[in-house]
């Protein structure tokens, strides 16, 4: 199961990158200054973070973890949401 939700929380983070660089921020996921995660099981956040560090080791955003398992589609790991500030 949890090469499942690995490979989904990749896909969160590969989705989140093309959205930022679709939004002109040409460095995508390297440029994240802070990110908000809601978890279906805020026990997934140790991977999802074991997954960052080995994409950008020396990247750390301010990370806000939040768990809503009432509002999670059924199947449904996790939602990012990512800031990215443009200088």
């Amino acid at each position: 199961m949890e090469d499942s939700i690995a490979a989904q929380i990749e896909a969160c983070f590969d989705c989140v990158d093309a959205a930022l660089k679709a939004a002109g921020v040409e460095e995508g996921l390297g440029k994240v200054v802070k990110f908000v995660t809601y978890m279906l099981d805020c026990r997934n956040e140790p991977l999802m973070m074991e997954i960052w560090k080995k994409r950008f080791p020396a990247l750390q955003p301010c990370w806000t973890c939040i768990g809503t398992s009432n509002l999670c589609l059924q199947g449904m790991v996790l939602e990012m949401d990512a800031e990215a500030i443009i200088e």
